[in-house]
């Protein structure tokens, strides 16, 4: 259903009405006018017109109150309907936002993992460069400890000399 527009009800209530005065009216002036031109005997079918005319006056008000009260119950649910969009278009609003800040804290997220990916292949690197030096000084510690051994041994004979 489509929503009505401001003051539609009221517009279509008062064309109802207009059309029911205008239906009176008419009714109205036939009737003036036939009683003018009726004999007694006609008074009595005039009068007989005229209840008859009263009664379809009184069932198209009937009509038209029915039909008034069928279109409010259409505005109602079309309120209603309305009101289920709005709270829906929130929820879609409030979900697209939730959406950008699960993206933005992805992409951060996978910026820190590839800054501590490239720490981690520094810490490797830098690593090997430390075991290649440890490996270095292990080396020299070996020569150094031969060297000390012979300055000992030498030292040995030049005392046992």
């Amino acid at each position: 259903p489509r929503q009505a527009e401001p003051g539609e009800v009221e517009e279509a209530e008062q064309e109802l009405n207009d059309r029911v005065g205008a239906v009176e009216k008419e009714m109205a002036a036939r009737a003036e006018a036939e009683m003018a031109k009726c004999t007694s005997s006609e008074e009595k079918a005039l009068e007989d017109q005229q209840q008859a005319n009263a009664k379809r006056q009184e069932d198209a008000e009937k009509v038209h109150e029915a039909a008034l009260e069928a279109l409010r119950e259409q505005l109602e649910q079309a309120a209603s309907y309305v009101d289920v969009a709005a709270a829906l278009e929130k929820q879609v609003a409030q979900l697209q936002g939730d959406l950008k800040s699960a993206e933005a804290a992805a992409a951060k997220a996978e910026s820190d993992l590839r800054e501590a990916e490239q720490a981690a292949k520094e810490r490797g690197d830098a690593a090997c460069q430390l075991q290649d030096l440890l490996g270095d000084l292990e080396q020299d510690r070996g020569s150094l400890a031969q060297k000390a051994e012979r300055l000992a041994a030498g030292k040995e004979d030049t005392q046992e000399r």
